[in-house]
């Protein structure tokens, strides 16, 4: 049974043949580098995921860490990260304005998990699978958190300027 998930379906929607080369025929781009786009989502998850690490949110509720280190630790980690991509000098500026979404992910971030009193999420990262007939789907929910009424929220994060719908 095959098994997809929300990137393999937008490489379908976006190139048929594309989808064919890297998922049936098992095409690996031995040159490919992973976009600043991505490293910037894989390190802001990182960043929402380790906030919930049982001493770090500690820290942070007490003042440990601020929001400001915080903030200088992420940006020392991006610039650390993006040395190893070979910039041109119209990807600093890019480069520049993906650190400043980032910082302000991290910022909405924090305000909004202090407003909730840094309250512990069920589940982070949470692999899921479905089976629908003839195929599996399967993907990662960021964020699984109980409401006080019981109900369940599911977040995913997302730090572009523009969603999609």
């Amino acid at each position: 049974m095959r098994t997809y998930n929300a990137s393999k379906i937008a490489l379908w929607n976006q190139c048929e043949l594309k989808f064919c080369a890297y998922h049936l025929l098992k095409y690996k781009n031995e040159n490919s580098q992973p976009s600043l786009r991505m490293e910037l989502g894989t390190l802001v998850h990182k960043y929402f995921e380790d906030f919930y690490n049982p001493l770090q949110t500690q820290q942070f509720k007490t003042q440990v860490i601020t929001l400001q280190a915080w903030k200088d630790d992420f940006a020392k980690t991006w610039n650390n990260l993006t040395e190893n991509f070979n910039l041109e000098n119209n990807q600093n500026g890019e480069n520049k304005a993906y650190l400043e979404q980032g910082i302000l992910a991290l910022e909405n971030f924090y305000h909004r998990e202090k407003e909730r009193d840094f309250k512990i999420p069920i589940f982070l990262e949470k692999w899921f699978t479905v089976d629908l007939g003839q195929f599996r789907l399967n993907g990662k929910i960021d964020r699984i958190d109980r409401e006080l009424d019981g109900s369940i929220t599911i977040l995913d994060y997302k730090i572009a300027s523009r969603i999609k719908s």
